[in-house]
């Protein structure tokens, strides 16, 4: 099972290391505004035309605060926030999305609590819980035992896509929360495909969550591999790819 980090100095040296591992993928830094009309700050945000993503990152009273979003921002345009990847900057606080935790062979995991804002109604946990499609995983919280969804082992050289592909999922799932339109319909004729895993990977069996946190991108890639020879792909309630 995984264990929450909980000691301050640990808790610094890995949110270090995940800025220090986004950086070379940093192309521009970008002056904009972060929040929503009348509670909004200046800032100036990182952009990876590679990832298409953006990420401000700071320290605040009591957590590290990582907030990502998707696509080029304008300069001096209003962002709102798709995903916050806070650590705690000591102890156990479970009112903070992200986390770190720990397995039994000692390796660092990025690992989220499912808590997703963004000021829209019907956006929160309880979507997320329902929406999302990923590992879960069982973590020792203290004196609690906590789902949560794994982002992705921090020392791999596959974390970048695992934090990228999270922050997609996230994207999409806030964008559930709007009334459907037919006009963005697709019926089960045509088929379509999605990397989220159809259903929800949650069990306390003898694991290797390192190798389960690729298994998404194993089947995107199949996927776009078979996409790229002409071959159609979709996903179903019963099958991945």
């Amino acid at each position: 099972m995984l264990k929450i980090v909980d000691d301050p100095e640990a808790i610094l040296k890995y949110q270090q290391r995940l800025v220090k591992t986004l950086k070379p993928y940093w192309d521009e830094k970008i002056p904009v505004k972060i929040g929503h009309p009348g509670a909004n700050f200046a800032a100036k945000i990182f952009y990876s035309m590679e990832l298409g993503l953006w990420m401000y990152s700071r320290a605040e009273e009591g957590f590290f605060w990582n907030a990502f979003g998707t696509g080029r921002p304008r300069e001096g345009a209003s962002l709102s926030i798709t995903c916050e990847i806070n650590f705690p900057t000591r102890g156990i606080d479970r009112k903070i999305g992200g986390g770190l935790a720990k397995d039994g062979k000692g390796r660092i995991y990025v690992v989220h609590r499912g808590k997703i804002g963004g000021g829209k109604k019907g956006v929160g946990k309880a979507l997320f819980e329902k929406h999302y499609r990923g590992v879960w995983a069982v973590m020792e919280d203290g004196d609690a035992e906590t789902p949560v969804a794994l982002i992705g082992a921090l020392s791999t050289p596959r974390f970048i896509r695992q934090l990228v592909s999270f922050v997609r999922k996230v994207d999409r799932i806030k964008g559930l929360s709007a009334p459907a339109s037919p006009q963005l319909e697709i019926g089960f004729e045509e088929g379509s495909f999605s990397e989220e895993f159809t259903g929800m990977r949650y069990c306390e069996l003898e694991r290797d969550l390192e190798r389960e946190s690729d298994y998404v991108l194993v089947v995107s890639d199949l996927a776009s591999s078979l996409t790229r020879r002409g071959l159609r792909v979709r996903n179903d309630s019963v099958r991945d790819l």
